[in-house]
């Protein structure tokens, strides 16, 4: 993957290895990431659970949603630098890019809403939102039925950052704005 980025005009940093303690902290509600130096402000509703590698080169910060409607949230992110000319077209292809991503992991009938893409700026920063519906996964035991992602990519000048969560159709307004709270208050290198 880091050698196709690179081919494709990316610079890609070395992914380090280490404890979960390694990748970064949580303390007083604030996540830090010690390899891109991504950071952002848990508030009390969220809690993170876990840090690690991930997909794509990157590392990814695990949170949980303790009123219990989210499925799944999780920040991913990758030190890597992209010219600002092409940010544009990574965003946009970040949006062609998923329904691909997500098939190849097993998601049943992954479509993103169109009228969801929201090309925005986030402190200072371009990002781009979507939201997607989906029926649960290949091979789950407990199928969750109708389900919806919501994400959010954005690119700083060192980092690159996907903040994405999943929850029920029914759930996804009080999920985008209490993410967005997060969001907002990410700090990215």
């Amino acid at each position: 993957m880091a050698k196709r980025l690179q081919a494709a005009g990316v610079q890609v940093a070395g992914v380090g290895v280490g404890t979960a303690e390694e990748y970064g902290w949580f303390k007083d509600g604030r996540y830090h990431n010690n390899w891109t130096g991504l950071e952002f402000v848990v508030s009390s509703d969220w809690s993170f659970l876990h840090q690690g590698q991930s997909s794509g080169a990157g590392q990814i910060a695990l949170l949980k949603d303790v009123t219990g409607k989210v499925k799944f949230a999780a920040v991913w992110m990758r030190k890597e630098t992209i010219p600002e000319t092409d940010k544009p077209k990574r965003l946009e292809w970040e949006i062609s890019a998923k329904p691909q991503q997500r098939y190849w992991q097993d998601f049943k009938d992954y479509k993103i809403r169109p009228e969801s893409v929201q090309y925005k700026t986030i402190r200072g920063n371009p990002a781009v939102s979507a939201v997607a519906d989906y029926r649960g996964m290949w091979g789950e035991k407990d199928p969750t039925g109708p389900m919806t992602e919501y994400m959010v990519w954005i690119c700083g000048q060192n980092t690159y950052v996907q903040f994405f969560a999943r929850t029920a159709p029914a759930d996804l307004p009080n999920l985008q704005t209490r993410f967005d709270e997060i969001i907002e208050t990410a700090v990215i290198p």
